[in-house]
């Protein structure tokens, strides 16, 4: 048996993977999915992390090995969590993957996103389904200036706030826009504020832990597309992504195929 300690995106929560555990859990394994302090503006990586390692620990869950998951900004955690708890295996889905030292914000141009993001939106006459920006927080953010297509917003917004920027049809296309309606409504009702405080702050780890370490791309994804994805895990990881069908927020829209997957990564 195994127990998956997963690490949220960006102002989400552990509802969000709620169909995943489901899935899991009908395979006989474990699921631990706390809500990370993405509120509190005092809270940084440091205690992101203690909230997940407590809540493994308070589950006091029997396993035979431990993944830990992080999805889109849970990239910047989950690595300190599996290095914290001695993990089986790191399994990253549609992550953001961290360099030593490397703040949140300046992952956005360091990593390649911006510019894959400025080549798509050369190369497309009409990309209306391309997010317009990305944000400080890993989430959908302000549309960026004419001028220097696929900019990142460097204060970052959160879900609620690109509603009234851009309108809700905007966030559903980008990032629910393979979701059921009634899931998509769910889902943003249930949108939590982020803090920029852990965009802010270094990345501590002076290398990648010597953890076990997968990496799944979601093929429909429109916000951290898969062109982009591929070649920052080969630079990155020296890994081959794998691919399932879904776009950012897979955990909703193919919790089988996002779930199989997590079940087949291996130990070591």
């Amino acid at each position: 048996m195994t127990t998956y300690a997963i690490v949220h995106g960006a102002g989400g929560s552990g509802w969000d993977w709620r169909l995943v555990a489901a899935e899991l859990q009908a395979r006989g394994h474990d699921v631990v999915a706390p809500d990370l302090p993405c509120e509190d503006d005092g809270a940084g990586l440091a205690a992101y992390t203690d909230t997940v390692v407590q809540a493994v620990e308070r589950a006091g869950v029997g396993r035979d090995r431990l993944v830990v998951v992080g999805h889109s900004l849970g990239g910047f955690t989950a690595p300190h969590v599996a290095a914290r708890l001695g993990a089986d295996h790191l399994a990253l889905a549609a992550a953001m993957v961290p360099r030593p030292g490397e703040t949140g914000s300046e992952w956005w141009e360091a990593s390649g996103y911006q510019a894959a993001m400025r080549a798509m939106k050369a190369g497309t006459e009409d990309d209306t389904r391309r997010p317009s920006a990305a944000t400080a927080d890993g989430e959908p953010g302000a549309a960026a200036d004419d001028d220097e297509p696929g900019a990142a917003a460097d204060d970052g917004e959160h879900p609620s706030r690109i509603q009234e920027a851009e309108g809700e049809a905007w966030v559903v296309e980008t990032f629910f826009h393979d979701v059921e309606p009634h899931l998509a409504a769910e889902a943003l009702r249930r949108t939590r504020k982020q803090t920029m405080t852990v965009m802010t702050e270094p990345w501590p780890l002076a290398a990648w832990p010597d953890v076990a370490t997968s990496f799944v791309l979601f093929r429909d994804d429109r916000f951290f597309p898969a062109v982009f994805l591929r070649a920052m895990v080969r630079e990155r990881l020296g890994l081959t992504a794998a691919e399932v069908p879904g776009g950012h927020c897979a955990y909703l829209s193919q919790p089988k195929e996002l779930a199989g997957w997590l079940a087949a990564v291996p130990s070591r």
